[in-house]
């Protein structure tokens, strides 16, 4: 065999593999799809889905928010995988359901009990976990497929599939 075939057949061999490489980090850094209890990463923030609810009010009578149609509240917890403090931001969460999305109802989420509404407010210094819940207010009916989480809105998004167990 001569040179020139080798050649091209090892540069070959080396970009294919390159190519399975990258795509095997694209899947593991995009955090693609997962289920629940299984952790996803977008930038900075490794997240995992730990429990779902569909609710018609979140608070009390006197203290709370009706739905409007239904209110599915995504339980999560956070952690900051990066180098600095950030906020988790609701606003950039999307919840997938019947081939649309629907966004977060922050307004909702401060009426969550207890150390889920924490998710909220605080900046997570990088090594720390923190729990939260994510509010969406959806028609009555909407069975949710996934909820596409961000560490910004700008960034890729990992999505986690809310399917099982309906």
């Amino acid at each position: 065999m001569s040179q020139v075939p080798r050649t091209r057949l090892g540069i070959a061999a080396a970009a294919l593999l390159l190519a399975v490489l990258a795509g095997a980090f694209f899947f593991l850094r995009s955090g693609a799809s997962a289920g629940v209890g299984e952790p996803v990463i977008d930038g900075g923030f490794t997240m995992t889905v730990t429990k779902v609810e569909r609710l018609a009010r979140i608070g009390s009578e006197s203290l709370g928010k009706a739905a409007k149609g239904q209110f599915v509240v995504v339980h999560l917890s956070v952690k900051n995988s990066g180098t600095r403090a950030q906020a988790f931001i609701s606003d950039s969460q999307k919840l997938l359901a019947g081939g649309e999305e629907y966004p977060a109802d922050p307004g909702a989420a401060v009426f969550v009990d207890g150390a889920d509404s924490k998710l909220l407010y605080e900046k997570i210094k990088p090594g720390d976990t923190i729990t939260g819940a994510v509010v969406f207010d959806v028609p009555k009916g909407v069975l949710p497929d996934g909820v596409e989480l961000h560490e910004r809105a700008s960034s890729g998004g990992a999505e986690v599939s809310l399917r099982s167990g309906r």
